[in-house]
């Protein structure tokens, strides 16, 4: 099989190439990865194959393969909508597996004047959802899913993959004034509907630098509820983080120094809150009026 179509990516300093023998599908790809695409070629780029198959894989209505760049068959899906989503997933793991150096949590975060804002908590808890109004209200994007701290300064580090909102909160997007476009994709594992924003829809420059952790709030959203903003002390911030990491078990050691420097000099809080403007709200009259 030939894949005369291929793109480079650069992400968080890892090299990706995705090769395809469809035009069509590369350029589904890149709305993906948006600001990403980089100037080929990278040195050692790790690189992903996507064939239209045409009903050729082992499923007689698999319409794509995607195999690793040796050829390994990583999934045969149906059409392009199941497809994307597998492989920004693998994408994504592969990169933070180059990245175990770093501090990995589960966690949102956005930065205004080198401030920045952490919001770890687990799925389905509106990380995403508050990273997306507060970008639209003039923070700076830096995650909305995996949180990145370096060792030496433990300062937040740039992520900037395209958040993903899943198809029961795309109701709430209403209240953000954000819409979804054409391109929903589907989870392949339970069929949940996805959308990947371009974060340049939300504000022209987007992206913020690397920054000292000001606020740490552990959001909850539930409906039931009235919003509550309730103080938690650093051990306990401490504590929480830790058990939204992804890799802390890597060098536990190391990690916990430096959970410990990184919630130094914090104001940490516990965020329950109904609706998505009220906690936006909450969130910035406590960063902004310090």
């Amino acid at each position: 099989m030939e894949y005369p179509f291929c793109e480079y990516y650069r992400i968080a300093g890892v090299a990706i190439r995705v090769k395809s023998n469809s035009e069509q599908t590369i350029q589904r790809i890149r709305t993906v990865f948006p600001g990403y695409l980089s100037v080929p070629p990278c040195p050692h780029p790790i690189t992903y194959l996507v064939e239209r198959s045409n009903g050729k894989g082992t499923f007689p209505n698999s319409s794509y393969l995607l195999r690793d760049g040796r050829g390994k068959l990583y999934c045969e899906t149906v059409g392009a909508v199941d497809l994307i989503p597998c492989l920004e997933r693998l994408v994504l793991f592969r990169v933070l597996e180059e990245l175990e150096h770093l501090f990995q949590i589960h966690a949102g975060a956005v930065e205004r004047g080198g401030k920045a804002v952490l919001l770890p908590a687990p799925a389905g808890s509106g990380k995403t959802l508050l990273v997306l109004g507060l970008v639209k209200s003039g923070f700076k994007f830096l995650s909305d899913d995996v949180a990145l701290v370096d060792m030496e300064k433990a300062s937040l580090q740039p992520f900037p993959v395209s958040p993903v909102v899943k198809g029961y909160a795309f109701s709430l997007l209403r209240e953000l004034d954000l819409s979804i476009g054409a391109d929903i994709y589907r989870n392949p594992l339970d069929g949940e509907k996805l959308y990947y924003f371009n974060l340049t829809d939300i504000s022209p420059d987007p992206v913020g630098l690397p920054s000292s952790v000001r606020f740490i709030f552990f959001p909850h959203h539930d409906p039931a509820v009235e919003s509550c903003l309730r103080p938690v002390s650093r051990a306990e911030a401490a504590a929480r983080i830790i058990e939204n990491s992804l890799n802390f078990d890597t060098s536990a050691d190391c990690f916990l120094d430096l959970v410990t420097r990184l919630v130094a000099g914090t104001d940490c809080f516990d965020l329950r809150f109904k609706q998505i403007g009220e906690a936006l709200r909450i969130i910035a009259e406590v960063s902004l009026g310090s």
